[in-house]
């Protein structure tokens, strides 16, 4: 069997793709509220943080912060590393490829 068989054969048994909006509105919803644009814009400008100094730059109570946490945890926007006592905290820019390339083909509809 050729390698082009094997690839039309190996198409033919995979599932169809997900709907762009399997991928895009968990990452469009967790980043609809402003403090989850400030702590994702902190992650951005500053690096890797602990909450502590996520708390102090946004300027919201700490257990806020920790539920906003959770929710772009939970997106996959922000990752959790533990480095006992503290929990360091990072951007996965990887996660929210599936939101900048749908954001891009509407925007492309302005050139055409």
């Amino acid at each position: 069997m050729d390698q082009d068989s094997v690839i039309a054969e190996a198409e033919d048994t995979l599932p169809p793709p997900a709907p762009p909006e399997t991928d895009v509105a968990p990452v469009a919803r967790a980043l609809g509220h402003p403090a989850r644009i400030r702590i994702v814009a902190y992650l951005r400008d500053h690096g890797p943080a602990i909450a502590g100094d996520i708390v102090e730059a946004v300027g919201l109570a700490q257990s806020t912060v920790s539920e906003h946490l959770r929710l772009l945890r939970e997106a996959g926007i922000v990752t959790a590393r533990s480095d006992p006592p503290r929990v360091i905290y990072a951007l996965d820019p990887d996660s929210v490829v599936p939101l900048a390339r749908f954001l891009i083909s509407v925007m492309e509809m302005r050139e055409g």
